[in-house]
């Protein structure tokens, strides 16, 4: 169990295989007995089985999904996740930054730099990411994503349906 450093929203394409997804809603993670050791800047958490066994796990708002081949799976920024492979598995997957985290990404990369860590490399990387402007207009999208946004199967990617189109064009 853990939540991606800087707060940056993650996405997988599962090549092979399936995997078993727990995803934690943000706002629930002091529910999990995360621990912030000194020098950190990131939660930790303990195993999933102490995790289970917390006084707050019950109250948790979270989505289980099985990822298979073919999937996309989208985590959003700060979000604490568990993943465990049901089979061998093979993906590709990426962090990022866009205008909907980009003020927490900042606040964490600040408060790194802030207290010395990371280095110059570390400042270089905040200061020209506090520089970057996104375009009125071109946002990935506008809310947070429900959960049940969070996952699309290819086949219903691929043939419209998750964008809810219709099966036919329309004629004009």
């Amino acid at each position: 169990l853990h939540v991606d450093q800087w707060r940056g929203h993650f996405w997988m394409m599962l090549l092979k295989g399936s995997k078993h997804w727990t995803i934690f809603h943000p706002e629930d993670a002091h529910l999990l007995s995360p621990v912030t050791r000194e020098g950190s800047f990131h939660p930790q958490f303990p195993s999933m089985a102490e995790v289970e066994q917390a006084e707050g796990y019950q109250r948790a708002r979270r989505l289980e999904v099985v990822l298979q081949a073919g999937e996309v799976l989208f985590v959003p920024g700060g979000a604490p996740h568990f993943v465990k492979n049901l089979t061998d598995t093979m993906a590709i997957a990426g962090n990022f930054v866009d205008e909907s985290n980009l003020p927490a990404v900042l606040g964490d990369l600040n408060s790194m730099v802030e207290a010395g860590s990371g280095g110059e490399a570390l400042k270089e990387f905040y200061e020209a990411l506090d520089e970057v402007e996104f375009e009125e207009g071109l946002s990935m999208h506008e809310e947070l994503l429900t959960a049940d946004q969070l996952v699309v199967r290819y086949g219903d990617f691929a043939g419209g349906r998750a964008a809810h189109w219709p099966a036919e064009p329309p004629l004009f």
